[in-house]
């Protein structure tokens, strides 16, 4: 196999800053809680416009996929573990039914930084249910074509969790 693909995904991980150059090799980039504040920012422009789009433009059938992905959620299990596994299909199926493909594109570059896994184990079982809470409302405000209280919860969302973010990592 040729090392050309390898290098070049290096240098596209280096230019994105999740890595950085050490003295034998890469390193994966720790982030400041500051750098996680400003993509959680980034994260809360570019979602809340994609609520507003989506509660606009979403057709049924994207409307049945982001139904269809809250509805795997398992009541009994485990609310922070379920969080983890759905919560960046749901948030990319509201950029679907924006049916904006360079937000979309934004979204998904931004998503590179969500530390989702990670971060998930930081939540409790009740922040974790409040957030799913967060979901089904917004879910709620795109069926009911509401754009504004859409945007205003997905803002909402991320804002939550960035909040939770700082206090639990200093």
């Amino acid at each position: 196999m040729s090392r050309t693909p390898i290098r070049e995904a290096l240098r596209r991980l280096h230019a994105d800053k999740l890595i950085v150059e050490g003295i034998r090799g890469f390193l994966v980039y720790e982030f400041t809680i500051g750098e996680i504040a400003e993509v959680y920012e980034c994260r809360a422009i570019l979602e809340s416009g994609a609520a507003r789009l989506a509660a606009l433009r979403r057709t049924d059938q994207q409307l049945a996929a982001m139904t269809r992905i809250l509805g795997t959620l398992d009541r009994q299990g485990s609310p922070r573990q379920q969080m983890a596994e759905i919560n960046e299909e749901f948030h990319m199926a509201i950029a679907d039914a924006a049916n904006n493909p360079k937000l979309k594109q934004h979204i998904e570059r931004n998503q590179l930084f969500y530390f989702s896994y990670p971060l998930a184990s930081l939540y409790s079982d009740r922040e974790a249910l409040a957030s799913r809470w967060q979901h089904e409302a917004l879910l709620k405000a795109i069926a009911n074509r509401d754009p504004v209280t859409a945007e205003a919860i997905a803002r909402e969302h991320v804002e939550d969790a960035l909040m939770l973010l700082r206090s639990k990592l200093g």
